[in-house]
């Protein structure tokens, strides 16, 4: 009554295979008079083991090498001058920068010249989007605007050239969609 302890004879496993399962002695636990079968298992090995499968190298592809650009919107990719007015998209492609707008004209964004804020022959301009601002110490330029001056929300004392934004709908000239 209790554990007994089993010793497992290689010699009573089938000939040519080999334990899996048990261990050699094993312990199992047996009542008064009662008979226990011990099951350990077994399987019988191939002649040649089976092959894993292999993995044949290939060719890692080719990475695109890193560009390193400052991208400004007064010249495409190439260097090429861009003019003010102009609608963008794949200027920068190369770089891998696609331009797309919504809320304005079409789906494409447009340069504005923020030296050149003002309008002469048409609809638009927008002296707010003029930088630096007129308030500027050096080089003080044709910003208007409380929020742009030196002491303002967004200081804006440097000249930046041309500039993006959302076309205002029914202006002829460059003018950025006002938020109400």
């Amino acid at each position: 009554v209790g554990p007994a302890t089993i010793e497992i004879v290689e010699s009573t496993l089938p000939e040519g295979a080999v334990q899996t399962v048990g261990s050699n002695p094993s312990t199992v636990d047996i009542t008064d008079g009662g008979t226990i079968t011990e099951v350990d298992g077994f399987y019988f090995p191939t002649d040649a083991p089976t092959k894993a499968p292999t993995a044949s190298p290939t060719a890692a592809p080719t990475p695109e090498p890193c560009i390193n650009a400052t991208i400004t919107f007064d010249t495409d990719a190439d260097g090429n001058p861009l003019a003010p007015g102009e609608y963008v998209e794949y200027e920068w492609a190369k770089f891998g920068l696609v331009l797309s707008a919504s809320g304005g004209v079409g789906d494409r964004p447009r340069l504005f010249d923020t030296a050149n804020p003002r309008c002469d022959n048409g609809t638009g301009g927008d002296p707010d989007l003029g930088a630096p601002n007129s308030e500027c110490d050096q080089p003080g330029g044709p910003g208007k605007g409380a929020g742009g001056a030196p002491d303002g929300d967004g200081p804006n004392c440097d000249p930046l050239g041309n500039v993006l934004i959302v076309q205002e709908p029914g202006a002829d000239c460059p003018d950025d969609v006002s938020q109400a």
